[in-house]
């Protein structure tokens, strides 16, 4: 959505999500990017700010978003952004295979906002979030083999 100038829809994706998950914090980050994004619109719609400025913000805008998928999204909820050997040598099969799929439902979402920006910080962004995963699921494809 994001990489495809849905921002706003994102948002209000996301504050569903964060009023589903009962977690305040997440709730609250939603709402301030919402604010933000509403305040950045205002500020276009009344020729207040620069079009690169206006750029600038709605790309720090979209990486919050994404900051936020990557913490709260459906795909992966676990702290950890690389998974230990130790850690997946306790995990239960059923569980290293769920967790393979949500790692690579999640790594292609990475890969498709990163096929379509434009946005060179972004892209970097992307890339480290995607090397990320790419061990992970690695590693988790040699513990089911």
């Amino acid at each position: 959505m994001v990489a495809n100038g849905k921002t706003k829809a994102a948002i209000e994706a996301l504050l569903v999500a964060a009023k589903n998950s009962g977690d305040n914090d997440f709730e609250n980050g939603i709402i301030s990017l919402k604010s933000k994004f509403s305040a950045l619109k205002k500020d276009s719609r009344n020729g207040t700010i620069t079009s690169e400025n206006e750029n600038i913000a709605k790309n720090r805008i979209n990486a919050n978003i994404l900051s936020f998928v990557d913490d709260y999204g459906p795909f992966d909820t676990e702290d950890n952004p690389v998974l230990s050997s130790d850690e997946v040598d306790v995990m239960e099969v059923a569980d290293v295979s769920d967790r393979l799929k949500k790692l690579m439902k999640k790594r292609k979402f990475f890969q498709d906002e990163y096929d379509i920006s434009a946005n060179p910080e972004m892209k970097f962004y992307l890339t480290e979030k995607i090397d990320i995963l790419t061990q992970n699921i690695e590693l988790l494809k040699s513990k089911l083999s």
